[in-house]
C-alpha cells in the first residue's frame, strides 16, 4: 500500500480517519498493521488501522492470529472465527497490489489491476480483549477473504483474494447488509464479482519474501530468469 493516509481518504470516500500517518509500504504481511475501511456505528465510513491476523472476541490468547490470515468465503459464515464477524463486522482491505508464489519455478508474482487502480480487498475484523491482562489495550485484527481464483489468475495460484468494486463498498461495509446479500456479494459468478476489472501480474524479486525489504524497488519486473509461465 504506496498510498498515505489523505490519498486513501479520498480513494475510499472516507468521512472520518483515525489514521494520524501511514507510511507507505510494499511488504506487508501477517502481523503486520496496515490500513482498513470500515463502517462506524453511526454510519460513518471510517480509515483505521488494523494488525493482519484476526483474533476471534472469544479467543483465550493471541496466537491463533497467525492461522486466520485468510477467511475462505466459501465457509467463513459457518465457521466460529468468522461467523460473528461476517455477519456485522466487514471492511475493506485497501492495496496497490499483492505478491503469490508461483511454485513450480519458485518465483513470486506481483499481482495487480490491469488499469493501475487501487484493489478493495474485502475482509473481516474484530476487536479482542485480552482476558489475562485487563489493563492491555484493545486490539483490533483482520483477515482477508478469499474464493477461488479468477481465469487470470489460476495459472500462478488456486487462491485469490475477493476483490470488491466500487459499486457494493456500502452494502459490504454496513452491518445491516442481509447474510443473503453477502453471500451474493461474494459468489464468484455473481454480479458484483463479475463486474471487477481485470488482474495483470508479473514476475518480481524473492526479496519480497523478508519483510525487512521494503520499497518500490519490490515491484521491478524481474528480467534475468525466465519463470516458464507464459
Amino acid at each position: 500500500m504506496a498510498l498515505d493516509a489523505a490519498q486513501l481518504v479520498r480513494e475510499f470516500d472516507v468521512d472520518v480517519s483515525l489514521v494520524e500517518q501511514w507510511l507507505p509500504s510494499y511488504n506487508i504481511a501477517p502481523s503486520m498493521l496496515a490500513c482498513i475501511v470500515r463502517q462506524g456505528e453511526d454510519g460513518a465510513r471510517l480509515l483505521d488501522h488494523a494488525t493482519w491476523g484476526l483474533i476471534p472476541s472469544w479467543a483465550k490468547d493471541s496466537s491463533i492470529a497467525t492461522k486466520l490470515t485468510n477467511a475462505r468465503s466459501e465457509t467463513a459464515h459457518a465457521k466460529p472465527s468468522f461467523r460473528r464477524a461476517v455477519a456485522s463486522r466487514r471492511c475493506l482491505v485497501p492495496a496497490g497490489g499483492y505478491y503469490e508464489w508461483y511454485r513450480p519455478s519458485k518465483v513470486p508474482f506481483y499481482i495487480h489491476a490491469a488499469d493501475g487502480t487501487t484493489l478493495a480487498m474485502a475482509g473481516l475484523y474484530e476487536l479482542w480483549s485480552d482476558p489475562t491482562n485487563p489493563e492491555a489495550p484493545i486490539r483490533q485484527t483482520f483477515t482477508i477473504m478469499t474464493r477461488e481464483p479468477r481465469a487470470e489468475i489460476a495459472k500462478i495460484h488456486d487462491r485469490m483474494p475477493v476483490l470488491m468494486p466500487k459499486s457494493e463498498w456500502t452494502h459490504w461495509l454496513s452491518p445491516t447488509t442481509s447474510s443473503g446479500q453477502v453471500s451474493d456479494l461474494l459468489d464468484p459468478r455473481g454480479a458484483a464479482q463479475m463486474s471487477v476489472g481485470p488482474l495483470d501480474a508479473y514476475p518480481v524479486s524473492r526479496m519480497v519474501n523478508a519483510v525487512r525489504n521494503n520499497g518500490a524497488a519490490l515491484l521491478e519486473p524481474l528480467q534475468e530468469e525466465s519463470v516458464g509461465l507464459w
